[in-house]
């Protein structure tokens, strides 16, 4: 019964744990995509910005 208690406890922590991992990588991609598009729109501007003249 105690084993069982601590089995459950110890698949539950690494169930946890592997959620927290997933949720983290997905915000991870999330910001470098954001980042790619930001440069992107930067270049841009700076491009358009310098046609002008």
């Amino acid at each position: 019964m105690v084993l069982q208690v601590m089995i459950d406890k110890a698949v539950n922590r690494f169930t946890r744990l592997r959620v927290k991992r997933a949720n983290h990588e997905t915000m991870a991609s999330e910001n470098n995509s954001n980042k790619k598009i930001m440069f992107f729109l930067q270049y841009e501007t700076s491009i358009a910005n310098r046609t002008r003249i």
